[in-house]
């Protein structure tokens, strides 16, 4: 029971640990998709609502 609850642990922890990663890529490298999104997406749904 104690070595499968550690096994459990430690995938958790890996999972968790490479969420954190792909977390940390995502925030490092947001200078080509963040700008393009945030630009593209308000500024569309603002023209669309004042639009209709």
């Amino acid at each position: 029971m104690q070595v499968q609850r550690m096994k459990h642990e430690d995938m958790f922890d890996n999972i968790l640990a490479i969420a954190m990663e792909v977390v940390r890529l995502l925030t490092f490298q947001p200078g080509r998709a963040s700008p393009v999104r945030d630009r593209k997406a308000p500024v569309n749904h603002s023209d669309t609502g004042r639009v209709r």
